[in-house]
């Protein structure tokens, strides 16, 4: 009987491994909707092995702190929309067409112009990023509740997050 369930265990895991190392289409209303302008559209949680994609529906003026992520490099492409993106020392403006990038531990912040929204396609080569989204969603953002630099750095231990008060 334990050799039984043993191997119904062990099948169960491989049934799940084949599952989510399998792939899948997303139509564009689909994935894991964080509030009204966030959508995880790929992660380990829904069936990639490491890879994290997020779109973004930003609002004009809206501005993301300084931040950096320890473990994953970051690549960004604007859909539509204007805006500026610092990286490290260096500041661009950005539009409709182009891809940013972002080496693992390097500090950067995006600000949309006042002029309008703008939508953001961004990918992790590594998760944890996609971890702190949910996390600050759940405890901040969905109760609009401000998050401070300090709660932040707090909940970035957990998922190699820093977020920096100033802004170069």
């Amino acid at each position: 009987m334990r050799a039984l369930l043993i191997l119904h265990f062990l099948f169960a895991i491989s049934v799940t491994l084949a599952a989510q190392s399998s792939g899948y289409v997303l139509k564009p209303n689909q994935g894991e909707a964080l509030g009204d302008s966030r959508t995880i559209k790929a992660s380990p949680k829904s069936g990639t092995n490491n890879a994290v994609m997020v779109l973004d529906s930003l609002a004009p003026g809206f501005e993301t702190t300084f931040h950096a992520h320890k473990k994953a490099d970051e690549l960004f492409y604007v859909i539509n929309g204007e805006g500026r993106f610092d990286v490290g020392a260096e500041s661009y403006e950005v539009s409709a067409g182009y891809v940013l990038f972002v080496p693992k531990g390097e500090k950067h912040n995006l600000t949309v112009s006042n002029k309008g929204s703008m939508l953001l396609l961004f990918f992790f080569d590594k998760p944890g990023a996609d971890d702190w989204f949910r996390e600050s969603h759940k405890q901040f953002f969905s109760k609009s509740i401000p998050m401070s630099t300090q709660d932040c750095n707090e909940l970035g231990k957990k998922y190699g997050y820093i977020c920096i008060e100033s802004n170069k």
